[in-house]
């Protein structure tokens, strides 16, 4: 599999982002600009699927509802394998 950290797409999705996190172990990049939509991204860049969290009375998510998000479509991730 491809090292997006080495590509210029990954510096763009950096670029463009609030929140981020990477799972080596699913080899799967979790983006938001700040909005309840998440984006989910494989090693090379390729958007794989897309969900949205929190409290929607609200204009953005903040860290702990976007981390709490990314842990729940993990753990359902894992559990289908």
């Amino acid at each position: 599999m491809h090292d997006i950290r080495n590509k210029d797409v990954f510096q763009e999705i950096r670029r463009n982002t609030e929140l981020i996190e990477e799972s080596e172990e699913l080899q799967l990049i979790f983006v938001s600009s700040g909005g309840h939509t998440i984006n989910v991204y494989d090693m090379t860049g390729q958007n794989v699927d897309v969900f949205s969290v929190g409290d929607f009375s609200k204009n953005y998510i903040n860290r702990e509802e976007f981390e709490a998000g990314v842990q729940q479509y993990k753990e359902r991730i894992k559990e289908e394998e």
